[in-house]
């Protein structure tokens, strides 16, 4: 089998992209000849050229969102078609049990050292809003997501929120705004926030630019106090641990369905 890591943030660093894939394929090598490669879900040629040579894909997402899954779609089932390869896909694996206590136990382990804020915000990518009213579950996931983390952080009501980044263009989006929720905790003078998005695997412009420098000005300037990003699970080993438990128990269902045919 070919196993293809197709990686649907558009700017997740290089560096943990290479990093994560070895790791990644490290725990599931006992298959024979598995070979893996990733692509950025924009680069449609890219993504193609890895199809033709590809009989299994994964596709990792923080949640399933038609937004997040339009480019690599299309092209899966055409060449899919072509090629005749089996696929299996891999989609909202931020609810799973596992990943909840390790975006809470990321959570712990940096408040253990820099101390709990007044409050903690969870931030998701967001979707235009025509997309949630048309049925794309993604906006609700995400709420269940930061609900679940909540509850394991044991967090009150008036301790966390959730809420929804990197908006463009004139159409209203799902809300509350990340932007707006941190300028209003700034003018209601919060002394302290801490940031997570658990949307993202690794950290990218969305996180260390928007998140963890613009935000942080914008809530200050704004009259808030203490504001800090936590790094996204990236290399942590429980988040590789995880991704390939999944992986593999993909490939042994999908080696049992090829089988067969």
């Amino acid at each position: 089998f070919h196993l293809t890591h197709v990686l649907t943030w558009r700017h997740i660093l290089s560096a943990f992209r290479r990093k994560d894939s070895v790791r990644l394929i490290m725990p599931v090598s006992n298959i024979n000849n598995i070979y893996y490669g990733s692509a950025f879900r924009i680069c449609k040629d890219c993504i193609l050229y890895i199809f033709r040579c590809t009989q299994c894909h994964f596709r990792f997402l923080p949640g399933f969102s038609f937004p997040f899954s339009y480019h690599v779609q299309p092209k899966l089932y055409e060449v899919q078609r072509a090629c005749k390869f089996g696929t299996c896909q891999l989609n909202n694996i931020r609810i799973v049990r596992e990943v909840i206590q390790a975006l809470a136990d990321s959570v712990l382990n940096y408040q253990a050292e820099h101390g709990k804020p007044e409050k903690l915000l969870m931030s998701f990518h967001g979707i235009p809003q025509p997309y949630a009213d048309k049925g794309d579950p993604y906006a609700d996931r995400c709420r269940i997501t930061a609900r679940l983390v909540a509850d394991v952080l044991h967090l009150k009501d008036e301790e966390w929120a959730i809420s929804f980044q990197s908006r463009f263009g004139k159409q209203e989006w799902v809300k509350p705004y990340t932007d707006q929720l941190l300028q209003q905790w700034g003018e209601q003078n919060v002394q302290s926030v801490q940031v997570i998005s658990p949307a993202f695997s690794a950290d990218c412009l969305e996180t260390l630019e928007e998140l963890a420098i613009q935000n942080k000005e914008l809530f200050q300037h704004a009259g808030g106090g203490d504001y800090a990003y936590i790094a996204a699970l990236n290399t942590r080993q429980a988040h590789i641990d995880l991704l390939a438990s999944l992986v593999q128990a993909n490939l042994d269902a999908l080696t049992h369905t090829l089988a067969h045919r």
